[in-house]
């Protein structure tokens, strides 16, 4: 993924194809779900944070996916001195009910809880929280609780591709 997307547009053009593939260090470009000319069951939606520690000895990566007939959530702390990997990822039937994904990164929270694991992405004047808790998720539990400052304009990178 090569291209970088500079100038902001819309996502899809008026037959509901992706107009520009590439990537943006902002939100640039406006998704609008009711575009989407695919058969509803083949809308995927993702969203993905990856946090690295100051010094770049842990990381974080947590992620969410919509795929509409299944979905994922998933949270993965890597410890990456001693070359160690801890995951969680728990698979979502018929994720469309339960997962609402915002329009942009830029605005709006995204919420999922179950019986195994609660999983947030907060976006408040100034502050993006990321929350997670995965209880005896086949025998792993892991709780992240972090706030990053933010305000509109920071740095983020937001990927446009083709899903078929």
């Amino acid at each position: 993924m090569q291209n970088k997307i500079s100038s902001a547009h819309k996502l899809l053009d008026s037959e509901g194809k992706l107009i520009e593939s590439g990537w943006a260090d902002s939100a640039l470009l406006e998704y609008e779900p009711r575009s989407i000319k695919l058969n509803r069951m083949n809308m995927r939606e993702w969203d993905r944070y990856i946090v690295v520690s100051a010094s770049g000895e842990y990381a974080l990566s947590m992620w969410l996916a919509d795929k509409r007939s299944t979905g994922v959530v998933s949270a993965c702390f890597y410890d990456l001195k001693n070359n160690k990997q801890y995951d969680c990822f728990l698979p979502v039937i018929l994720p469309a009910a339960k997962i609402c994904m915002p329009r942009s990164s830029e605005s709006g929270s995204v919420v999922y809880k179950d019986r195994f694991c609660e999983y947030m992405y907060l976006l408040t004047e100034g502050d993006r929280h990321l929350y997670c808790k995965y209880s005896h998720l086949f025998g792993t539990e892991l709780e992240v609780n972090i706030h990053l400052g933010y305000k509109t304009g920071d740095s983020t990178v937001a990927v446009a591709s083709p899903c078929c």
